[in-house]
């Protein structure tokens, strides 16, 4: 009994002790006596002081001598070094925006997991006494070659996201990796080699999102896939026409046109059935990449994350068949019809922003739904919620509500805040009814006649703005109308002149073969 209550003390103690410090810390006091807590650090299997810019770093972190810890986070530290450390046992270290001398490194054998970033590596030779290592972070490093790492074949993990990297065929000798993270290695240049890529049929997570790519179906060799990213990939970039545009030159409309519908041609999946082997994908990201037809898609029954935002699709009949998705996006985009999302039994988030929607009837099909965001459309009732009693979150800004009646069915109460309506309560219900029309049917309770007038006044407000938006959504239409009508007259034309053209080489024959005769 009296040893609990002495461990209580303990305790009691050292959280009073570190209160104490993390008080001083926001006082800008950086001084402190770290030794009285450091006395049994060999006690403490994880130490993270990460984030933490003290001028006392360079003194503590020396002092680090254990055989237990096996996880160290030192990243944002003013450390000039980690030689006189002595952690035998480490396993797991991170030096976000740390030192340069990284040859110290070679002290621990152990180490299996590396994270530098931040700092501008060039030579790699500080790794080749890492044997055990088998996960590498060299994000954010202005690396521009990677040659030197095709010498460690046991890596599984290694994430190179944010360098300058041009050709990553050094990596095609890395056939156990399993995850591969090329985000924005080089956007202002074409990356060269993926193709030899190919060999890493191991991989289950891979992310070639926003870089400038001429060939990406590579991944149709990556069976094991579970996890891809496509965002932002531009498989081919017209740089005199892009020069042109900012230069103001006016280009035929037509000739932009076919410049557009070249490049989503060319952009990763329109068109090109690359899903056929990738039968295990849980992830999938093709954001931002000018996506119209998304019918490939059909045959990724296991996907249950799927990102198609900011793209050109209309039609996602194709999605009905992916049953087990459990998260989507397909916010900016131009869809008018979501109900082939009512045999998505188990999704429980759905971001559908800005889109043609004028009716989500299908939603309270969606018993597991959790999160419903449909911004920015034309929706007008949002009774098909009341039966949604798993939503946590609903987001319903810039529509045309006119009646808010079927959330009192939830039993919440209204909580203003400027230019935004929220409906919460006790349960973890969040409504976000901002910048909506609200009607006469809307009657606010007592605690809000006060602002009454004011709701009124920003209501009237947003009203203007649906306007605008509505104008913008008809100009878009007309476009397209316009668009269709012009190449409809334009093909009318030419069948005629070809028409034309017959006859008059019909007559021309004929008047050969009079006078002939």
């Amino acid at each position: 009994m009296q040893s609990n209550i002495k461990n209580q003390q303990e305790l009691e103690y050292e959280k009073q002790l570190m209160d104490k410090y993390l008080m001083n810390i926001k006082q800008g006091v950086f001084e402190l006596k770290f030794d009285d807590y450091l006395e049994n650090i060999e006690f403490m299997q994880n130490l993270d002081i990460s984030k933490l810019i003290l001028c006392f770093c360079s003194k503590v972190v020396p002092k680090l001598n254990s055989d237990t810890i096996k996880e160290l986070n030192i990243s944002y530290c003013d450390v000039q070094s980690i030689k006189e450390m002595n952690l035998k046992n480490l396993e797991v270290l991170t030096l976000d925006k740390v030192y340069n001398n990284h040859e110290e490194l070679a002290n621990y054998p152990k180490l299996k997991e590396l994270t530098i970033s931040s700092r501008r590596i060039q030579d790699f030779s500080f790794l080749n006494s890492l044997n055990s290592l088998t996960k590498l972070k060299l994000s954010s490093d202005s690396i521009s070659d990677i040659s030197a790492l095709k010498q460690f074949t046991n890596l599984l993990h290694i994430d190179l996201s944010y360098n300058q990297i041009k050709d990553v065929s050094p990596l095609e000798f890395l056939t156990q990796l399993t995850y591969l993270n090329l985000y924005c290695i080089n956007y202002s240049r074409e990356v060269e080699n993926i193709q030899r890529l190919k060999l890493l049929v191991n991989l289950e997570y891979f992310n070639i999102g926003d870089n400038n790519c001429t060939d990406v179906e590579v991944v149709q060799n990556f069976h094991q896939l579970k996890c891809l990213n496509l965002a932002k990939v531009d498989q081919k970039r017209d740089d005199c026409t892009e020069t042109y545009l900012k230069c103001g030159l006016r280009l035929n409309r037509y000739l932009i046109r076919d410049l557009l519908k070249k490049e989503q041609q060319q952009n990763m999946i329109y068109g090109i059935p690359v899903w056929q082997n990738l039968t295990d994908l849980v992830e999938l990201d093709l954001s931002y990449i000018f996506l119209s037809d998304i019918s490939s898609l059909r045959n990724l029954t296991t996907i249950e994350k799927l990102d198609i935002k900011q793209n050109t699709i209309e039609n996602i009949s194709t999605l009905q068949y992916l049953t087990n998705m459990k998260e989507l996006n397909i916010s900016n985009n131009s869809i008018s019809d979501i109900s082939p999302l009512r045999h998505l039994k188990q999704l429980t988030k759905l971001y559908a922003s800005e889109n043609n929607l004028d009716n989500v009837s299908v939603v309270q099909n969606l018993i597991n739904i959790t999160h419903i965001d449909i911004s920015e459309n034309y929706i007008v009732y949002v009774y098909p919620i009341a039966d949604l009693k798993n939503l946590q979150q609903f987001k319903i800004s810039e529509n045309f509500v006119l009646d808010f009646d079927v959330l009192k069915v939830l039993g919440l109460e209204p909580i203003i805040i400027p230019r935004t309506y929220y409906y919460g309560g006790a349960r973890p219900y969040k409504y976000k009814l901002h910048q909506n029309a609200i009607g006469k049917q809307f009657e606010p309770p007592k605690e809000m006649v006060n602002t009454a007038n004011k709701i009124r006044c920003v209501d009237q407000t947003y009203a203007k703005l649906y306007k605008v938006n509505e104008y913008r959504n008809n100009l878009k239409r007309s476009l397209r109308d316009i668009q269709r009508n012009v190449e409809q007259f334009l093909n009318t034309q030419i069948q005629q002149q070809i028409a034309f053209t017959q006859n008059v080489i019909t007559l021309f024959s004929y008047f050969n073969q009079q006078t002939f005769e």
